[in-house]
């Protein structure tokens, strides 16, 4: 479908026509005219794009279906229900002092949180007949059970979000060095430390890509709010919010890339 595309691109019209110059000339054209009978070749590149993304999608799921991530899954009715059922559970007021005392609760609400918050996501885009006040009612209360948690200091043993260290100083004073420091200490506290092999992964903030990522229990993005403009911001943003999830985030290039 792909080639049978590229080649329309540059095929000229058998019968004489206004479009007559081939897909590609006439898009140019219509273009530098203002767009002016423009339309039909912008819809028919939207449905193109559109039909090769479904495709893709549709073969990644037969052929590779240990590459899809847990967002893939949210939508699933049972697995939305049952997280209603764990939502409801942890904001019930009977388990007030009991977190205290049960790590295993704390865990459960930092889990509950950031499946709820994926599933947000997905809920986002549907359509304003849905009613999902249900879904937000429960999101919210879970928010506000992890805010009340963390204030009285009982968090959960790993963060599984993104946190950040504003260090400021001369260039060439040891800013990364401190960061990376902290970060030690961190793994430490919580035993994840193994002298064998580096725990931190450093990720250039220019770069698109992770495959050099090794399932390392810490991501480190150094100088990620820097100041810069363009594809290379943009790629940050979206590196950034990728750590939201609860998954190991080791996509293939192809998947980032997208």
């Amino acid at each position: 479908l792909y080639m049978g595309v590229s080649s329309a691109l540059n095929t000229n019209a058998r019968l004489s026509s206004k479009f007559s110059q081939g897909l590609a000339a006439d898009l140019m054209s219509g273009l530098s005219n203002g767009c002016k009978d423009g339309s039909y070749f912008f819809r028919f590149f939207s449905n193109v794009l559109s039909t090769l993304i479904k495709i893709f999608d549709y073969l990644k799921t037969k052929l590779f279906p240990e590459h899809l991530g847990i967002e893939n899954l949210l939508m699933d009715k049972d697995i939305c229900q049952l997280w209603l059922q764990e939502a409801l559970y942890l904001c019930d007021s009977s388990l007030e002092g009991v977190f205290d005392a049960s790590p295993v609760l704390v865990e459960r609400v930092h889990s509950c949180y950031i499946v709820g918050s994926l599933i947000m996501v997905r809920l986002a885009i549907i359509g304003r007949g849905v009613n999902i006040s249900v879904f937000r009612d429960r999101y919210n209360g879970i928010c506000k059970l992890k805010q009340e948690l963390e204030d009285r200091g009982v968090c959960s043993t790993f963060r599984r979000e993104p946190f950040v260290m504003q260090i400021t100083g001369e260039p060439g004073i040891g800013k990364s060095q401190m960061a990376y420091r902290n970060m030690i200490h961190l793994l430490q506290a919580t035993g994840l430390l193994n002298g064998d092999t580096n725990p931190i992964y450093t990720h250039p903030p220019g770069a698109k890509y992770w495959e050099n990522c090794n399932g390392e229990p810490v991501l480190f993005m150094d100088d990620a709010f820097v100041a810069r403009s363009g594809e290379t911001f943009d790629s940050e943003v979206a590196a950034l919010m990728a750590l939201k999830s609860s998954a190991l985030f080791t996509p293939p290039m192809a998947e980032c890339d997208r």
